[in-house]
């Protein structure tokens, strides 16, 4: 008989995860529940993020800043005080429609950008918070974790952090505590965690898994902290494995029984692992109960969903997870049935009203085949997916009848425009398609968002200029979500194929140093080994390249870049008054007052022009004397996004 003691699975910051719950913990969850298991699941990322864009956490934010900030310029200050002070006085609208998902406290002035808000605030107060502090080696996370203590918090989001976590521990009496790790950014939190569980209840297990196990733990298994505060590591799908250890800690099963699991006790090569051969179409409809799902940064109630394990193509050479699935041979597709019943339970019982697809590649037609059925059955939502520029995309009328189904965004990976540099990652898509695909995709009105890289194998400057143009021709028809450098993942082709993947790359996979994407990626972004380009550009070279696109294309679709407004007045003679969210901040500088004029969703500044003059929000000449000047400096105001006629 299965013990009635819960199991705890713990999703922890810090990632951009926050739209809609990670799948790992209901996928977990459903399988041990169906299976007698008593599960709480607690999703610590988005419970942090709620946190601190609390009325409370900005207040306290706002009182401290001088001291938090000491080293930043005064205006650098000034603008987080103002927008501390936007955001408090915009509160019940913001956080009422984000995290509530009340569409009666919307403000129409704040124009849709809530949620550009709520995630800039968060940002701010989660500046130099240990949490998240950037580690390029798991020997540093290692030192780091080791030699911490709880009185080595001193910022909110750690603190908060730290009393969710004592919280729900001391709140159960949990014999297995399993931790999610999707990211890299949550690693040493994660490890922080474990620390701080194992301080309360020194008796439970503690397992982790996810992707970052799955990627790095021949790296994470010697390390001091795992070894002192992680009983075990999962490796691959952990639904099997979470069951069997329950088991196993109850007496009910023998440990060599267990799938995908390494005792952190025992030395890697001294255990014989096995893979759990539980399939996809085995899993039961995720369970969502306990998840706080009105509560995620999204626009309107959503949840994600798969449709495949791993990936249907899988010879993307940087692609770690569909490479996996080919080696093995393990592609797995649910049945057409099986995904109209899950969106019919997912819609009946949470009310949602729409569904992403998180699969690293859509089977699209399967797709268009499930929601037909589910529109049989009188059922309709919106729903998004991932995919490549694949040719199926010519056929205008299949994009047509995509929409009309109810898919509304395609997340899509664009490498480059060369197709000889698309044979060598083996990306199966032809680019002299790519103008006829994007438009046929623009004229369905799907939403297309891409995920761009940069770096590629043996790709010249010309080609990448040629990629850049691409985009900027077409800047008006997409989105793009994510900028980074080619990252060399462990069990990617790249690393493990090195003589016919990696052409033109030294890979250095004996070095203790990992590489991501600072700055522009968020904690990094994904991370693997350092890469040494052995002809022509190096990295550097090659990423001035790719940041091109930053500063070149202008996506329409992305509302965190400022973009010109055309709707002005030719005559230039109208009343001008600043955007709510753009303020005139003074501040002495070298014993001069200076005024600017902040974008503060922008983080834009000028100086304020002398010849206007600032009259309660509204912008006026100072004098008749140079007014024909001043209102073409008023125009320039309200195409570049400061203000409104």
């Amino acid at each position: 008989m299965i013990s009635d003691r819960d199991i705890l699975l713990i999703f922890p910051p810090l990632t951009e995860a926050r739209f809609f719950p990670y799948l790992s913990l209901p996928m977990l969850t459903s399988y041990l529940r169906k299976n007698g298991v008593s599960v709480v699941q607690e999703d610590l990322n988005i419970k942090l993020s709620q946190k601190l864009a609390s009325y409370k956490s900005i207040l306290e934010y706002r009182d401290i800043i001088i001291s938090k900030l000491g080293d930043k310029s005064r205006i650098a200050i000034e603008i987080r005080r103002h927008m501390c002070d936007f955001m408090l006085s915009n509160y019940e609208a913001i956080y009422g429609y984000i995290f509530e998902k009340n569409e009666d406290k919307r403000n129409k002035h704040l124009k849709g950008y809530e949620l550009d808000f709520v995630r800039k605030i968060i940002e701010m107060i989660l500046e130099g918070s240990l949490l998240k502090k950037e580690f390029c080696s798991f020997d540093d996370i290692d030192n780091e974790v080791i030699k911490f203590n709880a009185f080595m918090i001193n910022d909110i989001s750690g603190r908060e952090f730290l009393s969710d976590i004592k919280e729900i521990i001391k709140n159960g009496n949990y014999q297995i505590v399993g931790i999610s790790v999707a990211f890299y950014s949550q690693v040493f939190p994660s490890l922080i965690a474990a620390k701080i569980i194992k301080s309360i209840c020194p008796t439970v297990k503690i397992i982790f898994g996810g992707p970052q196990i799955t990627l790095f733990h021949e790296k994470m298994i010697n390390l001091k902290c795992i070894k002192k505060y992680i009983d075990y590591l999962g490796i691959g799908d952990g639904e099997e494995t979470l069951l069997m250890l329950h088991k196993y800690l109850n007496g009910e099963e023998v440990y060599s029984n267990i799938p995908n699991i390494i005792d952190t006790s025992i030395s890697k090569v001294k255990q014989k692992l096995h893979v759990s051969n539980l399939h996809i179409n085995e899993k039961p409809i995720l369970d969502f109960d306990g998840l706080p799902i009105r509560n995620y940064m999204s626009h309107g109630m959503q949840l994600g969903v798969i449709s495949c394990a791993g990936c249907s193509w899988g010879r993307c050479t940087f692609c770690s997870y569909g490479n996996r699935s080919r080696s093995t041979r393990n592609y797995q597709q649910k049945r057409i049935g099986q995904i109209a019943d899950e969106f019919e339970f997912l819609i009946g019982r949470y009310g949602i009203k729409r569904i992403n697809f998180v699969d690293e590649n859509t089977n699209i037609k399967l797709i268009m085949k499930a929601m037909k059925r589910l529109k049989e059955r009188g059922y309709k939502a919106e729903f998004s997916i991932r995919c490549r520029l694949e040719d199926t995309f010519l056929d205008k009328e299949l994009c047509f009848e995509l929409k009309d189904l109810g898919c509304t965004q395609l997340s899509v990976g664009y490498e480059t425009f060369s197709q000889r540099v698309l044979d060598i990652i083996d990306k199966g898509v032809t680019s002299a398609n790519f103008q006829q695909i994007v438009d046929n995709i623009y004229d369905a009105e799907l939403e297309l968002r891409l995920n761009i890289i940069g770096g590629l194998p043996t790709e010249t400057e010309e080609e990448a200029k040629e990629s850049l143009h691409f985009l900027k021709k077409n800047e008006n028809k997409l989105g793009i979500d994510v900028i980074q450098m080619l990252v060399a993942e462990p069990q990617s082709f790249l690393t493990e194929r090195e003589e016919t993947a990696s052409v033109g790359l030294e890979i250095k996979k004996n070095s203790n140093i990992l590489i991501g994407n600072k700055v522009i990626n968020y904690g990094m972004g994904r991370m693997g080994y350092e890469i040494e380009y052995k002809e022509g550009a190096n990295y550097e070279e090659r990423k001035k390249w790719m940041m091109q696109i930053l500063h070149q294309v202008k996506p329409a679709l992305n509302t965190e870049i400022q973009k010109k407004n055309e709707t002005t007045d030719s005559t230039g003679k109208y009343n001008t008054r600043l955007l709510p969210w753009v303020k005139c901040i003074s501040v002495i500088e070298e014993e001069r007052e200076i005024t600017y004029i902040v974008n503060l969703l922008f983080e834009k500044i000028y100086l304020f022009p002398e010849t206007l003059l600032l009259n309660n929000d509204n912008i006026e000449p100072k004098s008749s004397d140079n007014e024909e000047d001043a209102y073409q400096l008023l125009q320039q105001f309200i195409e570049i996004g400061l203000a409104e006629c």
